[in-house]
């Protein structure tokens, strides 16, 4: 139980993480992390990013929370230093869970060539395994708040070459491809009539029940290779790429 909330409800389960993982494309996963590599040390782009970092933000509150923070963690409020924050984690790069600030130590995204074996396979041959935190917080009184990076496809189909071109907006609108979206197309018309329990726990179960799955082929009928299927394959190919040693002759008897 955390502390009481001043302004609404008494304090409910106030937090809850997992991870999560999509498929974004290798090609735009490549861009991002190329870009932060040339450009975080040129000074004369940096200083015009960083006087730009609060540009538009008049939320007072919300500015001096982001400084303090910052202090706390011992980063400065830089442009990059917050864009980086939104790039996705590879599978090797540690993990999101338990973060906890100074004690844990900081471990930011790794910027080296971003290159998976799942590449390989034919269906997959443009996509990419990304890794994201989901983070909830929630009070008895209803109120949920959900906080996620994650911006990639879900939901496996023959139009995954097509979902993969799409900007985080537009993927969003798309139910066939992204989890919230299908969640949110769910309950939009029938509000909580359909929910087994009318709170904010069940909702959440039902929320981190099905992002937590993903990606998967079930939703359309297994007509495209799971992930299972294509590292199955995969690890065929390569055990057949290694060389077979002869065996040891025998020494004729005498």
């Amino acid at each position: 139980m955390g502390p009481p909330f001043t302004n609404g409800g008494r304090a409910g389960w106030p937090y809850l993480e997992c991870e999560t993982f999509d498929l974004r494309s290798t090609q735009s996963v490549q861009a991002s992390r190329d870009l932060l590599r040339m450009l975080k040390d040129e000074k004369q782009i940096n200083d015009v990013l960083d006087r730009s970092v609060f540009a538009g933000m008049n939320d007072e509150r919300l500015k001096k929370d982001i400084k303090w923070r910052a202090q706390y963690v011992g980063q400065p409020v830089e442009f990059w230093e917050l864009a980086k924050a939104d790039l996705p984690w590879q599978i090797s790069e540690g993990s999101h869970l338990n973060m906890n600030g100074p004690a844990e130590g900081l471990r930011g995204t790794k910027l080296e060539k971003a290159t998976q074996a799942l590449c390989r396979h034919g269906f997959f041959r443009d996509s990419h395994i990304t890794r994201n935190p989901f983070r909830c917080f929630h009070r008895a009184d209803g109120f949920l708040l959900t906080m996620s990076p994650a911006a990639g496809v879900d939901y496996l189909n023959l139009n995954l070459p097509y979902y993969l071109e799409l900007s985080r907006n537009d993927l969003a609108e798309e139910n066939f491809a992204s989890a919230t979206a299908q969640i949110f197309r769910e309950f939009s018309e029938t509000g909580t009539d359909t929910w087994y329990r009318k709170n904010t726990e069940w909702f959440l179960i039902y929320l981190i029940t099905e992002v937590a799955a993903t990606p998967h082929n079930i939703r359309q009928g297994y007509s495209v290779p799971s992930l299972m299927d294509a590292y199955d394959s995969i690890v065929h190919e390569l055990v057949s790429l290694i060389p077979r040693t002869a065996a040891p002759q025998k020494k004729p008897a005498h």
